[in-house]
C-alpha cells in the first residue's frame, strides 16, 4: 500500500503534530504502508520506502496559486514509480516536482492567454 498525503493529513491520521514531512514519513510508513510520500508545501516532500529515504525542497513558483499541484505530483510520482522502478527515490521526487512545476507555469500561460 502506498500513502500519499500532504503534512496535516498525515497529521490527522496518526492524532500528532508532526515537525517536517520527514518525521511523518517515518511515522506513517511503521503504519505498514510500503510507500509513503508526505508533502509540506514549498517547504519539503519526503518519501520513504523499502527502497530508502528520499527528501527535497520544491521550487517556490511566486504569485501562483498551488491548487491541484498536489494531484500533478502524487500522479507524475505514482507513474514514475511504475514506469522506471529503479530509480533511486530521489529521482522519483525530482521527476514529480519538474512535471509539476511544468504543468502549473503551463496552466499560468493558458490563463494569462484567456
Amino acid at each position: 500500500h502506498s500513502c500519499y498525503l500532504n503534512l496535516k493529513e498525515a497529521e490527522a491520521i496518526a492524532d500528532k503534530k508532526f515537525s517536517d514531512s520527514r518525521e511523518a514519513a517515518e511515522y506513517i510508513f511503521t503504519l505498514g504502508a510500503n510507500r509513503v510520500v508526505i508533502t509540506n508545501g514549498n517547504k519539503s516532500v519526503s518519501s520513504l520506502s523499502n527502497k530508502g529515504f528520499a527528501c527535497l525542497k520544491p521550487e517556490t513558483l511566486r504569485g501562483v496559486t498551488s491548487t491541484g499541484a498536489g494531484d500533478i505530483f502524487s500522479a507524475t510520482h505514482i507513474i514514475s514509480t511504475l514506469v522506471n522502478p529503479e530509480l533511486d527515490p530521489v529521482k522519483h521526487l525530482e521527476k514529480a516536482e519538474l512535471e509539476t512545476r511544468t504543468k502549473i507555469r503551463s496552466t499560468m500561460k493558458m490563463e494569462t492567454k484567456v
